[in-house]
């Protein structure tokens, strides 16, 4: 897993390195999760991601994107506005997307991103809260797809589909867990900037 970050990080690097011009934006969204392998189904359980990323050009239809973000992830089971079940994983974000741009206003996305948990919390059927559980992974690498309009110079809008590489459990007597997510988020993008080579 050392080895992913490492490759993420020097991708990212080379990128903003090599790229003419680069620009940043502030990312702020919400998710809709659900955990497959927990036996609670559906995209029931909301959650922010928000932070900053920075995107580099290829060519006139090609980017790489990458940044950090807060992401809220996990499952929720409700009956009759009762909570039963809940679980509520936290993560920092490393992603990494090439964007391809169809149009001046619309354009697909693909990547993988490591997320890594700063912090969890399962509430069972009985009430009780457990935080930080032994059996839950402390990282998690997600495929990502999606599409992004683009409504502006400065606005953006995504809509994305997220599931693990990874499982987010290490407990073999466990049912193997994934998070499994949906997300749409406004990027508010700042001015181009020029390298200095």
């Amino acid at each position: 897993m050392k080895t992913l970050i490492y490759i993420i990080a020097a991708i990212s690097i080379c990128t903003s390195a090599t790229a003419q011009t680069f620009s940043g934006a502030a990312v702020l969204g919400i998710n809709g999760c659900q955990i497959d392998g927990d036996t609670q189904g559906g995209y029931h359980k909301p959650g922010i991601r928000a932070g900053f990323t920075v995107s580099s050009p290829i060519d006139k239809t090609i980017s790489i994107e990458s940044g950090l973000l807060f992401t809220s992830k996990g499952a929720i089971k409700r009956t009759q506005g009762y909570t039963e079940f809940k679980t509520k994983l936290n993560y920092a974000e490393l992603p990494i997307l090439i964007k391809y741009r169809f149009s001046q206003k619309f354009g697909a996305e693909l990547g993988i991103s490591y997320n890594h948990r700063i912090s969890s919390k399962i509430i069972d059927e009985t009430g009780a809260e457990i935080k930080d559980p032994d059996y839950l992974n402390k990282y998690d690498v997600d495929g990502l797809a999606g599409f992004r309009f683009y409504l502006s110079p400065k606005f953006e809008l995504t809509a994305n589909f997220g599931y693990s590489i990874t499982k987010i459990t290490n407990d073999p007597d466990m049912p193997y867990w994934r998070n499994n997510f949906i997300n749409l988020s406004i990027y508010r993008r700042f001015s181009n900037h020029r390298s200095q080579q």
